[in-house]
């Protein structure tokens, strides 16, 4: 039986949800996702299968066409960075509450500040730690081949 081609869905559901970077970023996600089944502890509600890669990608459409309607300029000054941001934030908003505590700070050390910063208000995660976490590109996610020491 073969497998499916994780990384062509990915780009497709991007497109479909309005990404313009698809490529890029299924090229990220998809391994971030592998990455997380190897490396993150073996919980029986764990999923980074195809269901759990299909929710974020969609939230992370829902979060594109909301930041669209609340802006009143278009995106077009940095795309790929505000592309990013949102499938991060979709990954955090989607991932990080089904994680048991011990693999939060796994998963969080692994993503490293880049020199794109994701700006999030209060409101995005009131009360919450995982507002201040070092959470902030998709970019920094391809370092993360890196074993957990």
């Amino acid at each position: 039986m073969t497998r499916p081609d994780r990384e062509l869905i990915a780009q497709v559901m991007l497109f479909s949800q309005g990404f313009r970077t698809a490529e890029t970023l299924a090229s990220k996600i998809v391994p971030f996702f592998n990455l997380c089944a190897e490396q993150l502890s073996s919980q029986p509600h764990y999923d980074f299968g195809l269901r759990a890669l299909k929710a974020v990608l969609t939230s992370a459409g829902h979060l594109k066409r909301e930041r669209l309607q609340s802006s009143d300029q278009t995106m077009e000054d940095s795309i790929e960075v505000a592309e990013q941001e949102i499938v991060i934030q979709s990954v955090t908003e989607t991932i990080v509450p089904k994680l048991v505590a011990d693999d939060v700070p796994l998963l969080t050390r692994r993503v490293h500040l880049s020199p794109y910063r994701l700006e999030r208000n209060q409101t995005d995660f009131p009360e919450s730690s995982i507002a201040s976490s070092p959470m902030s590109s998709l970019e920094s996610i391809t370092f993360l081949s890196t074993s957990i020491s």
